[in-house]
C-alpha cells in the first residue's frame, strides 16, 4: 500500500474499487463524493466517468468448494491490457496472471460471455495449455447467443425528434414529471421490454403529441396497437422474470442451465396453446422457440450441465424426477455421474475397504485416522440425503 499520495496512485486504487465493489461509473460525478474526496485530500483530480470507463481493467474472478462443500469466491486479479482487446492479448495476459497463482492446470471451467475476441481469447488459452501439457479442450458453449440473430427482436419507428421543451410539457401536464422514452439497445438484455413497458406508462403523453404534430400524425398508435404492445409484454416478462434471477447471484449458475431452458420453453409453448396460431406474435414466439431447442439441443453432448445440475443440493435428481422425466434419462443421469465420480474422483481402494498392506497402515493411520468401511460411496451417500 503506497504511503504517499499521488494522482497514479489515487486514480489505481479508485478505479479498483470501483470495479470490486460494482460502484458504476458515474459515482465519481457525484456532487458529495466528490466533496468527500477533497476533504481527505485538496489535491486529488477525480476523473470523469468516461475516464473511469475507458481506463477500465480485465478482471479474474475465481471460484471453488472447500472439502466443507462451501462455494467460495474472489477477485483473483486485475489485468490492464496496454494493447488491443484482441483474444491473443486477452489470452496472454490470462496467462501471465494464472502462471504468476499457479492455477493454470487447475481450471475446470472458464465463464464469459460471447464476445468474439472471447471465442478467440479461448481457441488460444486452448493452444497454450496443450503446449504446456495441460488438459483443457474447448467446447461450443450451449448457452452463448448468436450476435446478429436474437430469439425476440421488435422494432418500432419512432419518427421524427420532437422538441424537447414541447415534449416535457407534455410530460408535465400528464404528471409524469421527468419521465422520458427508453430506447431499445440490441445488446442490452430486456431493453424491448424495458422500452414497451415505459411507452404504455407515457401512453397519454404519446397520444397526445403524436395528434398535435401534422408529422407524426401518421404514427398515433391505435387502441388495437396498444393492445399489441400490452400481449407482446406478456411474453417478454417470461425473459424478465428468467434473466433477474440469472442476475442476482453471486454465485455460479451452471446447474440452472437445464432448468432454466426447460423453464423457458414450457412457458412459451403455453403461452402459443393459449393463442390464436395464426397471431404473428405467437409467430415470433414459436421462431424463438425454436432457437432456444437448437442451443438445448446442444447441451446432449456436453455432461457438465446435467453433472452440475445434480451436483446442486438444490437440484440433485430430484428435478428430473418431479417435472417427470423419463426414468431412463434419469438413470443415464444417474450413470454418468456415477463414471465421472468412480474414475476421477473416487478414493483409492484403500480407504473403502481397509485390506491396505499392513507395512501401510501407519503412515496412513498418521494422514487419514482410523481406516473405516464404507458402505456406499459419496455420491450415493449425497443422492440420498435429504
Amino acid at each position: 500500500m503506497p504511503s504517499k499520495f499521488t494522482q497514479t496512485n489515487f486514480h489505481k486504487f479508485l478505479t479498483k474499487w470501483i470495479i470490486a465493489d460494482d460502484q458504476p461509473f458515474t459515482t465519481v460525478e457525484n456532487m458529495h463524493f466528490q466533496n468527500m474526496v477533497k476533504v481527505l485530500n485538496s489535491d486529488a483530480l477525480v476523473p470523469k466517468a468516461d475516464t473511469i470507463k475507458n481506463d477500465i481493467i480485465e478482471t479474474i474472478t475465481v471460484y471453488w468448494i472447500t472439502k466443507d462443500w462451501k462455494l467460495c469466491d474472489s477477485l483473483l486479479d486485475f489485468i490492464k491490457l496496454s494493447s488491443l482487446h484482441s483474444g491473443e492479448n486477452i489470452c496472454n495476459a490470462f496467462v501471465k496472471s494464472c502462471d504468476d497463482f499457479r492455477i493454470l492446470e487447475k481450471i475446470f471451467v472458464i465463464t464469459s460471455d460471447n464476445t468474439t475476441n472471447n471465442d478467440t481469447f479461448m481457441k488460444y488459452l486452448e493452444n497454450t495449455c496443450q503446449d504446456k501439457n495441460i488438459s483443457f479442450n474447448t467446447q461450443i458453449k450451449a448457452s452463448e447467443a448468436e450476435t446478429e440473430d436474437i430469439i425476440l427482436e421488435i422494432s418500432i419507428n419512432t419518427g421524427e425528434v420532437i422538441p424537447k421543451k414541447r415534449f416535457i410539457r407534455h410530460v408535465e401536464a400528464a404528471g409524469l414529471k421527468e419521465l422520458q422514452p427508453i430506447l431499445d439497445v440490441k445488446t442490452r438484455w430486456n431493453s424491448t421490454h424495458n422500452m414497451l413497458k415505459r411507452a404504455l406508462k407515457m401512453r397519454e403523453v404519446l397520444d397526445t403529441i403524436a395528434r398535435s404534430d401534422k408529422e407524426l400524425q401518421n404514427f398515433e398508435l391505435s387502441e388495437d396497437e396498444w393492445n399489441r404492445i400490452d400481449e407482446v409484454m406478456s411474453v417478454l416478462m417470461i425473459f424478465v422474470h428468467t434473466t433477474n434471477v440469472m442476475s442476482i447471484v453471486k454465485y455460479p449458475m451452471l446447474s440452472s442451465v437445464v432448468p432454466l431452458y426447460n423453464y423457458l420453453i414450457d412457458e412459451l409453448e403455453d403461452y402459443c396453446e393459449s393463442q390464436n396460431n395464426s397471431s404473428d406474435i405467437v409467430i415470433a414466439v414459436k421462431a424463438g422457440i425454436e432457437k432456444l431447442e437448437r442451443y438445448y439441443a446442444k447441451i446432449d453432448n456436453m455432461t457438465i450441465y446435467t453433472v452440475a445440475t445434480v451436483l446442486d443440493p438444490r437440484l440433485k435428481l430430484g428435478y428430473y424426477e418431479d417435472h417427470k422425466w423419463k426414468q431412463n434419462f434419469i438413470h443415464f443421469v444417474k450413470k454418468t455421474v456415477m463414471n465421472i465420480y468412480n474414475t476421477k474422483y473416487r478414493p483409492p481402494e484403500y480407504l473403502e475397504d481397509g485390506n491396505s498392506n499392513s507395512e501401510n497402515n501407519g503412515f496412513l493411520n498418521h494422514i487419514f485416522g482410523k481406516l473405516q468401511k464404507i458402505q456406499q460411496n459419496e455420491v450415493d451417500l449425497y443422492l440420498k440425503a435429504p
